[in-house]
Formats: C-alpha cells, sequence, structure tokens
C-alpha cells in the first residue's frame, strides 16, 4: 500500500498501530486460554482467576476488531479507487479466495495432521479442513464478509438498511450453516459499519475523544454484563427449555455485540488520541504486514509446548508469559523469513 497520500498516511496510521497491538493481544489470549476455558486446561494446574480475568478482557472485542479493519480498508480502496474497480467480481471472488482460503485450506490440513486431529472419515475430515481447523475459522468467516458486502453493494440496498438486516441476521449465526457462513452472519454487521466509515469517510469528521471516557466505562459495564451472563448454569425464565435457550443465546450474542461495538470504538478513539503518528513508520509497517504470518503460526507454536513435557518443567504462573513471549517472537521470525520467498509472499 503507497503512501504517498495524506489520506494513506492517515490510514496507515490507523490501520498500522491497531492491527498491531490486535496481533499482539491474540497471541495473549491463545497463551492464557488455558486458565479461561478457551482451551483444555493442562492437567494439575491450577485455577488462576486473574489469568482467566485477563484472558477473556483480551478477547472481549479481539475478533470484532480485526473484522471490523478489514472492512474499514476495504472502504478506504472504495473511496480511493472507486467500487467499479475495486468491488469486482474477481477481486471478491478470486483474490479474496486466493488470499484467505488458500491459506486456510493449506494450514488446516497440517494442523489437523501436527496434532492428530483426524480420527474422522476421509468425508468428515474434509469438511473440517474447508471449514477452518482451529484458529482457521476465522479466514473462511471473513472471506463470506467481504461476500455479503459485495453482494449488498451491487443489490444496493440502503445503508441503514442493510444495517438493520445484519443485526437482526446476527441472531440467527447459531445456525450451523457450512464454511463459515453461519458466524459469518455475526461478524458481518462489524465489517460493514467499518467498509461505511471509511468508505463515506465519516471517522474523519468525528472527535470521538472527548467520549472516551465515557465509552471506557460503558465498555466495562458491558463487559462485566458479559461475564455474569456467561456464567450463569441454569438459566430459566419462560420455563420452557428450548425457549429459554433461544432467550439465553439471544440475551449473550446481544450483550456480546454491545461489549465488542463499545469495544472497537473505545480503542479507535485510544489510538487516535494517545498513539503518535510516528509508529506508523517504516518498521511498524514491516511488522504489520507479519500480522497475517504471526496469526497463522502462533497456534501451531503454543500447541506444540502446550502438548508437550515443557508445562510440567515450568511454573503455571511463568508458563503463558513466557509461551507468550516465545510464541510473538518465534511466529514474527518465520513470517518475516518466508516472506523472503516468492511463495511465501503470496500466501502470508
Amino acid at each position: 500500500m503507497s503512501s504517498n497520500t495524506s489520506n494513506n498516511k492517515q490510514l496507515l496510521y490507523e490501520v498500522v498501530v491497531i492491527r498491531l497491538f490486535l496481533i499482539v493481544m491474540l497471541v495473549f489470549y491463545h497463551a492464557f486460554a488455558i486458565f479461561s476455558g478457551g482451551w483444555a486446561p493442562i492437567e494439575d494446574y491450577p485455577e488462576i482467576p486473574v489469568y482467566d480475568l485477563m484472558d477473556k478482557l483480551s478477547y472481549a472485542c479481539l475478533l470484532e476488531t480485526f473484522v471490523f479493519i478489514s472492512g474499514y480498508i476495504l472502504g478506504y480502496q472504495v473511496r480511493q479507487k472507486g467500487a467499479e474497480k475495486v468491488l469486482k467480481a474477481k477481486n471478491i471472488f478470486v483474490k479474496k479466495f486466493k488470499r484467505l482460503i488458500i491459506p486456510s485450506i493449506i494450514f488446516s490440513t497440517i494442523y489437523l495432521l501436527m496434532f492428530r486431529d483426524y480420527h474422522q472419515s476421509i468425508l468428515t475430515s474434509v469438511y473440517r479442513i474447508l471449514c477452518g481447523v482451529g484458529h482457521m475459522w476465522f479466514l473462511p468467516m471473513l472471506f463470506w464478509c467481504f461476500v455479503i458486502v459485495y453482494f449488498i453493494e451491487k443489490i444496493e440496498i440502503k445503508r441503514q438498511w442493510a444495517i438493520v438486516l445484519q443485526f437482526f441476521a446476527m441472531f440467527m449465526s447459531f445456525l450451523p450453516l457450512p464454511f463459515g457462513m453461519g458466524v459469518a452472519l455475526y461478524y458481518v454487521i462489524f465489517f460493514y459499519v467499518g467498509y461505511i466509515l471509511q468508505k463515506e469517510d465519516i471517522v474523519g469528521s468525528c472527535n470521538i475523544k472527548r467520549w472516551l471516557p465515557i465509552l471506557t466505562i460503558s465498555f466495562v459495564i458491558a463487559f462485566l454484563n458479559k461475564m455474569w451472563l456467561g456464567n450463569i448454569s441454569d438459566f430459566s425464565l419462560i420455563g420452557y427449555p428450548i425457549a429459554d435457550k433461544i432467550l439465553y443465546v439471544s440475551l449473550m450474542t446481544f450483550v456480546r455485540f454491545v461489549c465488542a461495538s463499545v469495544g472497537i470504538i473505545m480503542l479507535y478513539a485510544t489510538f487516535k488520541s494517545f498513539v503518535h503518528r510516528s509508529l506508523s513508520g517504516k518498521y511498524s509497517r514491516v511488522l504489520s504486514e507479519c500480522c497475517f504470518g504471526v496469526y497463522l503460526f502462533q497456534q501451531f507454536i503454543l500447541k506444540a509446548i502446550y502438548e508437550s513435557s515443557v508445562p510440567q518443567m515450568i511454573n503455571p504462573y511463568i508458563l503463558p508469559w513466557t509461551s507468550f513471549v516465545i510464541t510473538l517472537i518465534l511466529s514474527s521470525c518465520l513470517t518475516i523469513v518466508i516472506r523472503k520467498t516468492k511463495v511465501g509472499r503470496n500466501i502470508l
């Protein structure tokens, strides 16, 4: 991405610093997931409530912000180059397929083989690979976000109606639709809002710094409500199990949506207000370009550490911090080295 114009510098500044922060938080989340229920706990390891809280807090708006940034970049490209050049079928269905689905298939296959997670039939394994194994589920989901917004623009659905439809579709994300389409129903609204904000240059005219204290308080309240609702083991309001289950899932989805939405605005306001533009310089942009590779490699490294004998040799309080640092450094180095090859640049 060129940085010749002031607008582009602004985009690089916003995207670079936020994306670097997010990828660090993603590695942090996976490193501490053994204490929050995200991953299976290690045998004989104690429960550490503060690690549980830290991990869930790091994840509160993490993936939603990643999706928001993807839509934000697409909106910027449309604003700069025009929808007729950016929103071509070839760009969405071919280029995004190569960028997202091909790496997902390759690394999902490696994941199955590496962690011996292939004890189903061949057909089931192939289906899982196409849906994304392990952390690869995010890539097919993101692909469908691009596809959905493409059709919204081609059909020319009005912005407000598109957001309303996506809001209600969010509550259908529990449906077991194949290949990541179901979970995309939850995330696409974040993608679309990011897309619209940058496409129509709405964020450039907004002064959200003054709202940062209110946003922070709102985020804390939303996060605490999300934690409280998530800890309810026997939710019963209507008295009919199926109805109560639907209501509970809907409430969880809504609270999760509110928490993530406020978190995204809070992060954007924080970085926009207090992080200096110089942080989006040459080296930061190089590291930002490695984020995709770090995303692909980090869970492999962490799983390899946690499924080895290493956890039995390190204090439980120290293990996640050590694993976090090692994984962040190693996955970054791997990405930088592999990206020096032509094949590596195409995949990563």
